[in-house]
C-alpha cells in the first residue's frame, strides 16, 4: 500500500524541461528531492526509489514505459505522477500500475520555459487509489500558480485530439507554407512581418508558440492522434477541405468560397458569441503589441515584492512619462525573486540619465 505521507520524491528527467521545474518546486515542499538523469544506472535508480515515497516521471513519453517496466516492483507500492503530453506510449502500463500504486497523470498545458502563473494544468486521477498522489500533484502545481483542471484519464486522448492536435497540425502546415513561399518568392520573413496586417501578427504568435517547441512534441501529438480512427479522419478531412476550396476557386467568381465560409462559421458559432469574445481578446493583444512596438523599454528587478509596480510607475510619473502599455513577467524559474516590466510609452522628451538613477535607487534597472 503506497504511503500517504511523502518525505522524499524522486524526479526522473530532473535536469531539463518540466523535470527541472518540478524538481525546483519539490525542493520547497518535500524534505528531500532526488534527481534521476537519463544516463543513471539501474542501481542508482533503485536506491533512489527505495528511499522515496513518490516518483515523478518527467522523462520523455517514449521513455516512461521502459522506466515502469524496469522498476515495476518498487513503483507498484509508491505514489506515481507523470507530466507527459502524450500518454499513448505508456497508457497500458500506467493503468496496470494503478492497480496497486497511487497513480495520477498530469499534463501542464504550457511549455516549461514559460511563466506558469494562470496557465492550465490537467490533473487526472486514475482510480480510487489515486487520492494521495493527486493531493501531491495539486500541491506542486498550486505552488507554480497554475489553474488546476480535473479530467478523466480515459478522456485525455479525445480532448487532446482537438485541443492539441488541431493547433499543432495547422501551425506545422503554416510554418511549411510560410517557409515554402518565402523561398519561392525570394523574400525574407522580416520584410513580411514588418508590414504585416493584424491577422498576420496574431497568426505569428500561434506559429511561433508551436515552432519554438521541440519538433518531437508536435511529432508525438500528431503521430499519436493519427494512430486513432478519429485522428486519421481529421487529417483526411483537411485534405477533403483543401480539395473543396480548390474546386471553389476554379469558379469564375468568389461566391462559392463566400458560401463555404458563411456556412462553416454559422454552424460553428450560430450566436456570434465566440466571434465577439475573440474580437475583444485579439484587440487587447494587438493594442499591446502596437503600443510596445511604437516606443517602449524594459525594466527588471530582483525584488518582486508587493508595491514594486506602484513605486516604479510613481517614478515614471515623476518624469512625466505617459504609459500606453505594461506587461509583467516573472523569472522563468518561477521562484518569484525577479520580475521584468515591458512598458509602452508615448513619444516625449526624457532625461534618461536621471530616470535611470531614480530607478536604480529603487532596485530597478533597464534591460537591453
Amino acid at each position: 500500500m503506497p504511503s500517504e505521507t511523502v518525505h522524499t520524491i524522486t524526479v526522473f528527467g530532473h535536469k531539463n524541461g518540466w523535470g527541472r521545474k518540478i524538481t525546483q518546486t519539490s525542493e520547497d515542499i518535500f524534505e528531500r528531492t532526488i534527481g534521476i538523469d537519463k544516463d543513471a544506472e539501474g542501481q542508482e535508480i533503485s536506491e533512489a526509489l527505495e528511499a522515496s515515497q513518490l516518483a515523478f516521471l518527467a522523462a520523455p513519453d517514449t521513455e516512461i514505459r521502459g522506466i515502469i517496466e524496469a522498476h515495476r516492483a518498487r513503483l507498484s507500492s509508491m505514489q506515481v505522477l507523470d507530466c507527459a503530453t502524450n500518454k499513448g506510449p505508456f497508457k497500458k502500463e500506467f493503468l496496470e500500475l494503478a492497480k496497486t500504486a497511487s497513480v495520477t497523470s498530469t499534463h501542464p498545458m504550457v511549455i516549461s520555459t514559460s511563466a506558469t502563473k494562470g496557465q492550465n494544468v490537467i490533473i487526472m486521477p486514475i482510480n480510487e487509489r489515486s487520492a494521495p498522489s493527486e493531493r501531491n500533484a495539486r500541491e506542486i502545481y498550486q505552488r507554480l500558480g497554475m489553474e488546476l483542471k480535473t479530467l478523466s484519464f480515459e478522456r485525455h486522448e479525445d480532448i487532446m485530439a482537438v485541443a492539441q492536435n488541431i493547433p499543432h497540425l495547422i501551425q506545422r502546415l503554416g510554418i511549411h507554407l510560410l517557409r515554402y513561399e518565402i523561398e519561392r518568392r525570394g523574400l525574407s520573413y522580416e520584410e513580411i512581418i514588418d508590414i504585416a496586417p493584424a491577422n498576420a501578427q496574431i497568426t505569428e504568435l500561434a506559429l511561433g508558440r508551436v515552432g519554438m517547441q521541440r519538433p518531437d512534441v508536435s511529432a508525438g501529438i500528431i503521430h499519436q492522434a493519427f494512430k486513432t480512427d478519429g485522428g486519421r479522419k481529421m487529417m483526411e478531412e483537411v485534405i477533403r477541405e483543401l480539395q473543396r476550396l480548390m474546386a471553389a476557386c476554379e469558379q469564375e467568381d468568389r461566391t462559392s468560397l463566400v458560401s463555404i465560409f458563411e456556412q462553416e462559421i454559422a454552424i460553428f458559432d450560430p450566436t456570434g458569441k465566440w466571434r465577439s469574445r475573440i474580437k475583444s481578446k485579439t484587440d487587447i493583444h494587438l493594442e499591446t503589441i502596437g503600443n510596445l512596438r511604437k516606443k517602449s523599454f524594459s525594466l527588471a528587478s530582483c525584488k518582486n515584492e508587493p508595491g514594486l509596480l506602484h513605486k516604479t510607475t510613481g517614478i515614471l510619473l515623476k518624469h512625466r512619462i505617459n504609459i500606453t502599455a505594461i506587461h509583467s513577467h516573472e523569472s522563468e524559474n518561477g521562484d518569484g525573486k525577479s520580475v521584468r516590466f515591458d512598458i509602452g510609452i508615448e513619444e516625449t522628451e526624457i532625461d534618461w540619465s536621471a530616470l535611470k538613477k531614480d530607478l536604480e535607487d529603487l532596485g530597478v534597472r533597464f534591460v537591453e
